[in-house]
This record gives C-alpha cells, sequence and structure tokens, in this order.
C-alpha cells in the first residue's frame, strides 16, 4: 500500500500541501475537507498536519513539500504510521472534526451506515 502512496506523492511532490487518505473513509466529505484544507498553515520544513477529534487522529493528512520528500526516501515496506513516529517530522493536529474523519469500511456491514449527503 505504501508504493501506491508515494505513487501518488510523487505526482504532487511540488504542490503546497499533499493530502492523503484512505479510499474507505464514507464519511468523509468534500466540506469536511475543505473546512480543513482552509485552516491548514503555511507549511514549513517537515511538517505534517492531522485532523483530530477528542484524542483520536484522523484522515486526510496533510504533508508539507518538505515532509512529501522525506516521504518519498522511505523504502516501500514502511508504514506512514511508523514514518511519523520519527522526530524529523513536525506532526501539528487541528482539532473540531467529528467522526467524519474516522469512520472507514472495513467489512460488509459497514455500508448499512451509509454515506451522507454533502
Amino acid at each position: 500500500m505504501f508504493s501506491s502512496v508515494k505513487t501518488g506523492l510523487r505526482a504532487a511532490e511540488k504542490a503546497k500541501w499533499c493530502l492523503v487518505t484512505p479510499a474507505d473513509l464514507q464519511t468523509l466529505t468534500a466540506r469536511t475537507v475543505s473546512r480543513f484544507v482552509e485552516a491548514l498553515p503555511e507549511p514549513e520544513g517537515r511538517m505534517v498536519i492531522v485532523p483530530s477529534t477528542g484524542t483520536r487522529r484522523g484522515h486526510p493528512i496533510a504533508l508539507s513539500p518538505a515532509a512529501v520528500s522525506a516521504v518519498l526516501a522511505f523504502e516501500d515496506s514502511a508504514r506512514l504510521d511508523q514514518i511519523f513516529r520519527s522526530e524529523a517530522f513536525q506532526i501539528r493536529y487541528i482539532s473540531g472534526f467529528g467522526s467524519e474523519i474516522l469512520t472507514d469500511l472495513d467489512r460488509p456491514e459497514d455500508l448499512a451506515k451509509g454515506i451522507p449527503d454533502e
């Protein structure tokens, strides 16, 4: 899976911010992503911004250009959650989100919860 993330990061390497999220977050809406993007600071260094709700981290995560370059240097067998434990990255959180940044589809019964309207 990390090789797929790296492929996407290469395509957006020069962007001001690059957002990464799993594709199975059924409640992550364009409105939520827009609100997150509007709250992003100016990128500096190897900055990674994560939305949060209470004490839980969610998606999408935002990577500064320097963070993208650093992530691309890791082996394809790495995992993002392990990479970001490194002190080389500045992890910051933006609070004020709800379960929409957390809820994913892992089992067929998760589909029954439905996808919210925009």
